[in-house]
C-alpha cells in the first residue's frame, strides 16, 4: 500500500468525481474508484437490507483492492472510509473501523445537492428528505478522523482544487 494516500468523500453531488480527476491529474497520482465496480453494488446491496457487517466488509475489499491496484503510486480515491461511514451506524463504525486514510470532506447544501444531481441524466431521484439526512450524516462521520471539509457550494472550482492541492501537499511531506 502506498503513503500517499488522500480520498475525497462526500455526498452525491458534492464534486467527488470532478475533483478527484482533476487532483490526481495535477500532483501526478492515480484516479481510483473503490466502489465504481462490483464492490459498489455489494455495498448498496448490503446497506439496503441493513447488513452493516456486509457494509463494512465491501467497503473494506473495495479500498484495499483500489489501493493494491495503486502499486506504491501516489493515489486520489474518488470515495473511502467516510463513505461507509454514512451507511452503517455511528458507534458501530467506530468500534469496528481500522483502515483509515487522509480524506477531504467536500460539501455542498441541500439546494446545492438537488439542483447538481437534477442536472444529471442517469441519477435515480430520491426525495430531498432522504439527500439532507445523508448530508447531516457526512458533517458528523468526518468528525472521526481529522481533515478539511471543503465547502463545494461556496468556493470556485479552482478554488477547491488548491484546498487539496496544499492538503495533499501536507499528506505527502508526512505533515
Amino acid at each position: 500500500m502506498t503513503d500517499r494516500v488522500i480520498a475525497l468523500d462526500g455526498h452525491d453531488g458534492a464534486g467527488k468525481t470532478t475533483l478527484a480527476r482533476l487532483l490526481a491529474d495535477s500532483v501526478g497520482a492515480q484516479y481510483l474508484r473503490p466502489f465504481g465496480n462490483s464492490h459498489g453494488a455489494t455495498l448498496m446491496l448490503a446497506y439496503n437490507s441493513g447488513d452493516s457487517e456486509g457494509v463494512l466488509n465491501a467497503g473494506l475489499r473495495g479500498i484495499a483492492e483500489a489501493l493494491d491496484r495503486a502499486a506504491g503510486r501516489p493515489v486520489v480515491l474518488d470515495r473511502g472510509w467516510l463513505t461507509i461511514a454514512t451507511l452503517v451506524p455511528a458507534d458501530f463504525f467506530k468500534a469496528r473501523w481500522r483502515l483509515w486514510m487522509p480524506t477531504a470532506l467536500l460539501w455542498c447544501d441541500l439546494p446545492t445537492t438537488l439542483r447538481r444531481l437534477g442536472q444529471r441524466k442517469d441519477e435515480k431521484p430520491e426525495a430531498a428528505a432522504w439527500h439532507e439526512d445523508f448530508l447531516v450524516r457526512y458533517k458528523d462521520r468526518r468528525l472521526l478522523c481529522e481533515g478539511p471539509t471543503i465547502r463545494t457550494d461556496m468556493n470556485d472550482l479552482n478554488h477547491c482544487l488548491d484546498k487539496l492541492r496544499s492538503y495533499f501537499g501536507e499528506i505527502s511531506r508526512g505533515g
